[in-house]
């Protein structure tokens, strides 16, 4: 049986998907959020194609990542967006590799 949809919500710009929907077993309302990364993670590629790292120390700031909202939104929810040192650390990871537009190296 299909659950019973409340709310959907559809963004094309940034492929986020929100539904609300009735939980079977308690009856509560269930919000579920999705995003479709294929298009950060392409468009990632094509950064770190393009990054000189020979530019890089010239310039006061280096766009390091494209992370993706939801993404963004768990880092928040556990507070590593708060601690420089934290993030730095994240992006390092195998996990948001897929993330980074510069050329990959250790951040920390």
């Amino acid at each position: 049986m299909q659950p019973l949809v409340l709310y959907e919500h559809w963004d094309p710009l940034t492929s986020r998907m929100t539904e609300v929907t009735v939980d079977e077993e308690t009856g509560l309302p269930l919000i579920r959020h999705t995003q479709d990364y294929k298009p950060i993670v392409a468009s990632a590629k094509r950064l770190a194609s393009n990054f000189d790292k020979h530019i890089h120390p010239k310039q006061p700031f280096t766009h390091i990542a494209r992370i993706p909202t939801l993404e963004y939104l768990k880092l928040v929810k556990v507070g590593i967006n708060r601690d420089a040192r934290a993030m730095l650390a994240y992006l390092d990871m195998r996990e948001a590799r897929q993330f980074r537009v510069d050329d990959g190296r250790r951040l920390i």
